[in-house]
């Protein structure tokens, strides 16, 4: 019987891990974000701001800063100091916390897009060449 209890219990606690991961960081979030804060530096795009361009340089030293600034701030995050995937894409790279204007970066071939839907594809990109991968 305590077998059964404890094998029940873990279940249930490995069901509701899974049910609340998304609100947690994962182990490779860390590394997820900063590849695409280096994805931003190499895309050579311009970067809309606020009604301001800025180089690709300047766009990820701003989301840096930016992740920087809301790590130390509770009211951002709340008491946890690790910040999500989701929540980097979500609440810093996508758009001002002073004008709620999304951020867009135009491209190369002259398409302008919204940042947090480029990064999403940098990171289905990322996947995807993961399972490729042996």
């Amino acid at each position: 019987m305590k077998a059964l209890t404890f094998f029940l219990s873990l279940l249930l606690g490995v069901q509701l891990t899974l049910a609340f991961d998304y609100q947690h960081p994962l182990k490779d979030d860390e590394a997820a974000i900063a590849y695409l804060l280096d994805e931003v530096e190499k895309s050579q795009g311009v970067f809309l701001r606020n009604g301001s361009e800025h180089s690709a340089k300047e766009a990820k030293e701003h989301l840096a800063h930016k992740m920087k600034m809301a790590r130390s701030m509770f009211w951002f995050f709340g008491p946890k100091k690790d910040i999500s995937l989701q929540e980097f894409i979500e609440k810093i790279a996508s758009q001002s916390s002073t004008s709620n204007k999304d951020y867009q970066i135009r491209l190369k071939s002259g398409e302008t897009v919204k940042t947090g839907d480029w990064l999403r594809s940098k990171i289905l990109e990322l996947r995807q060449a993961n399972q490729k991968t042996p």
